[in-house]
C-alpha cells in the first residue's frame, strides 16, 4: 500500500541534508504521521453548489511549509507534540495534471494535532470553505426557467435543458449539435467590465462530454471579437474543471467588457455531439 506520494516536500528534504539523512535512522528520529483520507468543500448558499475536485493537500505546521501530497494522503511529520496545521486545497488548474496549485478561493482547513513519534494520526475529511470576500460575477447552476446563456445566432443550435442527465439538483445545461445544426456558439449574458487588475480570476465548471469544446471570451462590443483559452475533452463522467481567467482579462482588456464565450462543433464521423453543464461560477478575489 502507498505510504505517502509527495508533489513538494520542502520540509523533509531540508532535513534530510542537514542530518545526512538519519531521517530514516529510527534511533536518531521517529517522524509522526499524519493520514488524510479526502478534502471537501463547505456549502454555502452565496456560492452555490458545493461540487469540488480537490487532488492534492497542501500542509502547513506553524506557518512552515510542510508540503504537497496527492490525495488520500500519508505522509511523515518530523514533529512531536501540540502543532498549528493549516491544509490547503489544491487543484489542476485548467484542467492540466502538470499545473497543480492552491486554489485561492479556498480557505484552508486549520486544526492542532498532538503528534506522537511513530503514531498516525488520521483525518476522515478535511473541509475549506470559500472566502467571505469573495465576488461572484456568475452563480449558476441551471434550475431556473429561463437561459443565463445566449446562442450567438439563430442559425446555430439553440440552446437546451436536460433533466436526465443533471450532475445535481433537477437540471442541466445541455450543448448538442446534429447534422443538421453541426456548430453551437453561446455566451453568458454578461458583461463583465469591473475586474480589480492583479486580482485571481476563475471559472469554475462541471461538465459531462462526448466531442470536445471550448471555453474563451468575447468582446461585449463585438460579437466576432472572441479568444478561445481553453479545450476541454472528452469526459464520459462528470468532471469539474478551474479555468484561470486571471491574465487574460488583463491581456484582453476589460474596459471593453467581456462575456464567457463556449463552442461546440459536431464531429464529422458521429450523428450528434453533446455537451452538458452545471455549476458556472466566475469568481475573483
Amino acid at each position: 500500500m502507498r505510504l505517502f506520494k509527495f508533489i513538494y516536500f520542502p520540509f523533509l528534504l531540508l532535513f534530510c541534508i542537514i542530518s545526512g539523512c538519519n531521517i530514516i535512522n529510527p534511533e536518531e528520529s521517529i517522524p509522526a504521521f499524519v493520514e488524510i483520507k479526502a478534502m471537501n468543500l463547505a456549502p454555502n448558499s452565496n456560492f452555490g453548489s458545493n461540487s469540488s475536485n480537490i487532488k492534492d493537500v497542501w500542509v502547513y505546521a506553524d506557518g512552515q511549509f510542510i508540503g504537497t501530497f496527492e490525495l488520500p494522503a500519508k505522509f511523515p511529520v518530523l514533529l512531536a507534540g501540540n502543532h498549528n496545521f493549516q491544509f490547503g486545497a489544491g487543484i489542476f488548474k485548467n484542467g492540466i495534471a502538470s499545473t497543480r496549485a492552491k486554489y485561492p478561493f479556498y480557505k484552508f482547513d486549520a486544526r492542532t494535532l498532538n503528534l506522537i513519534e511513530g503514531q498516525t494520526i488520521t483525518i476522515d475529511t478535511l473541509t475549506v470553505e470559500y472566502f467571505s470576500g469573495l465576488k461572484a460575477k456568475i452563480v449558476e447552476g441551471f434550475e431556473g426557467s429561463s437561459f443565463p446563456l445566449d446562442t450567438l445566432s439563430t442559425s446555430l443550435a439553440p440552446l437546451a435543458f436536460d433533466t436526465a442527465n443533471s450532475f445535481e439538483g433537477k437540471k442541466c445545461l445541455k450543448l448538442e449539435v446534429t447534422s443538421i445544426d453541426s456548430v453551437l456558439e453561446c455566451k453568458t449574458n454578461g458583461p463583465y467590465n469591473y475586474f480589480d487588475l492583479g486580482k485571481s480570476v476563475y471559472l469554475e465548471l462541471d461538465y459531462k462530454c462526448d466531442e470536445k469544446f471550448y471555453i474563451g471570451i468575447m468582446s461585449t462590443a463585438s460579437l466576432t471579437s472572441k479568444a478561445i483559452i481553453l479545450q476541454v475533452n472528452p469526459s464520459a463522467s462528470w468532471n469539474k474543471i478551474y479555468l484561470d481567467l486571471s491574465q487574460t482579462v488583463v491581456n484582453y482588456g476589460i474596459s471593453n467588457g467581456f462575456q464567457i464565450y463556449f463552442l461546440l462543433k459536431k464531429d464529422p464521423n458521429t450523428s450528434k455531439s453533446t455537451v452538458y453543464l452545471d455549476n458556472l461560477k466566475l469568481l475573483q478575489d
